[in-house]
């Protein structure tokens, strides 16, 4: 089921955001989880396919330019973050070494996107990005579980779980790896309705669909084939 709240501050919001296409801003920091990117991107891509287009999508940069993932693959960018706009939604994808690309000016463009009512969303340790920002002060969020401890501590005012994926209103965040998946299907099935999220994840036959664990680790019993209670 997603975990899909609106408060009331977000409700204004949300007029703007549900004008169709949704636009979406895949933010590609160096060395950003190509698989996590991916598992965000697809869902979108096959509910096209099914209901028209609903969503549009275009990757950017801070400075405009190409950006390699970790997987040393490098992807072009359509425009620099402060190009971009006034978009539906930006999705700040990273992963090791986020911290270098934190910078006052990526800053300051994530507030300005804030205070224009642009969704917010994080992949890996993108939520990380967010939180360093401010954007994401009172709103519940996830991250990678490498990071978890970290955000905890260095950002206080974000209530941080250990959960595949966190909606929070305009705040998309995802631990990262394929959790994005989830998180997309959740979140085009609270916009869209059950139906649609279930064809898409028939077509990315991805059967964890609507019965994704709560925590970012696979549980003790799949890691080691325990079966005795009192171990676990």
């Amino acid at each position: 089921r997603a975990k899909f709240y609106l408060r009331k501050n977000d409700k204004n919001l949300c007029k703007f955001a549900m004008r169709a296409p949704f636009d979406i801003v895949f933010l590609l920091l160096p060395n950003f989880s190509m698989i996590a990117l991916y598992s965000a991107l697809e869902p979108l891509r096959v509910a096209n396919r099914f209901a028209g287009e609903l969503f549009a999508w275009r990757f950017a940069s801070p400075d405009g330019d190409a950006v390699t993932a970790s997987n040393g693959i490098p992807v072009s960018v359509s425009a620099a973050l402060p190009a971009v706009g006034r978009p539906n939604l930006v999705i700040v994808c990273s992963s090791y070494d986020h911290q270098y690309a934190i910078s006052w000016e990526l800053q300051s463009s994530l507030r300005k996107l804030d205070a224009a009512g642009v969704w917010l969303g994080g992949l890996d340790t993108g939520s990380i990005v967010l939180a360093e920002a401010g954007v994401l002060d009172g709103r519940q969020a996830t991250c990678h579980w490498e990071t978890l401890s970290a955000m905890r501590e260095d950002d206080p005012r974000v209530s941080v779980s250990d959960a595949l994926y966190e909606i929070d209103g305009p705040r998309l965040t995802s631990s990262g790896g394929t959790a994005p998946l989830d998180m997309m299907l959740a979140w085009i099935g609270s916009l869209h309705g059950a139906d649609l999220a279930t064809r898409v994840a028939d077509t990315l036959v991805h059967a964890r669909h609507g019965e994704a664990p709560s925590s970012t680790r696979i549980p003790a019993r799949t890691r080691y084939g325990v079966d005795d209670v009192a171990l676990l």
